[in-house]
């Protein structure tokens, strides 16, 4: 199975998942483009599984999902093992639920969506 960045080339990756865990108990990685292209691409063959169209009034809340912002979760199966790849902090989502998507296929556009501080995925 093939896999990719969630953003154009070329790109930074602005936290890592030992950050991540350091002060959220999340699991991540954050991109940024360098070019400004905001697309969101997915990283692999699979199925959207899930969209989460936040509240904003909770997105401060940082135990609430609404601190994820406008997210996509996504299932990919790699060698029998089924992966979920959660996409936040989006700005449009241009898929659906059920949707099967192919590696590098845009599925919307990041953003600053729910507790964020800046344009990333």
């Amino acid at each position: 199975m093939k896999w990719s960045v969630p953003v154009v080339h070329t790109y930074n990756v602005t936290s890592d998942a030992k950050d991540h865990l350091a002060r959220s108990q999340l699991c991540g990685i954050d991109f940024i483009t360098n070019s400004g292209d905001k697309t969101l691409l997915s990283m692999s063959s699979g199925e959207i599984m899930y969209i989460h169209n936040y509240d904003e009034r909770r997105a401060q809340d940082i135990s609430s999902y609404d601190s994820l912002g406008r997210f996509i979760v996504a299932k990919y199966v790699l060698d029998k093992i089924i992966v979920y790849v959660r996409y936040c902090h989006n700005e449009d989502v241009d898929t659906h639920v059920g949707q099967v998507v192919a590696v590098g296929e845009a599925l919307g556009e990041y953003g600053n969506t729910g507790y964020s501080f800046g344009d990333h995925v």
